[in-house]
């Protein structure tokens, strides 16, 4: 499953190159991209004939360049509430990953900031997928 997240968020038309993007680790270096699972249970919603509604929880994160200017912090802002829209309207027409069942996708949040150094910080946004399972 989290192979084809990574092919789906690398193909995103937003300005970004998400090229660069990895699963559970995140370079200290500016323009680098992540997706780290959240520890949730999967089970949405179970059904009587064994299957169920499930969800896969996790972070997309980036480190990025940071400092006291407006500009550059506004820019930082402005990425996420680009890809927040997008994944929104993604899910609104149904361009989704390529997983079996599955039913959307979404953030659960708008982006923020985890921590900052002194030139440097960590956004991050917490999304979900929801997938039948047999």
């Amino acid at each position: 499953m989290v192979d084809k997240l990574i092919k789906y968020m690398t193909q995103l038309k937003i300005k970004e190159d998400l090229s660069k993007l990895n699963i559970d680790y995140l370079n200290d270096k500016p323009q680098n991209y992540v997706i780290e699972p959240i520890p949730t249970d999967p089970l949405v919603k179970p059904y009587v004939d064994g299957g169920g509604l499930y969800q896969y929880v996790f972070q997309f994160a980036n480190t990025t360049y940071y400092n006291t200017e407006i500009i550059q912090n506004l820019e930082n802002n402005k990425f996420y509430e680009r890809l927040k829209k997008l994944i929104e309207y993604n899910n609104d027409n149904k361009i989704l990953p390529d997983i079996k069942g599955i039913q959307s996708i979404e953030c659960l949040n708008y982006g923020t900031i985890q921590n900052e150094e002194k030139d440097r910080a960590k956004y991050s946004i917490q999304m979900r997928i929801t997938y039948y399972k047999d």
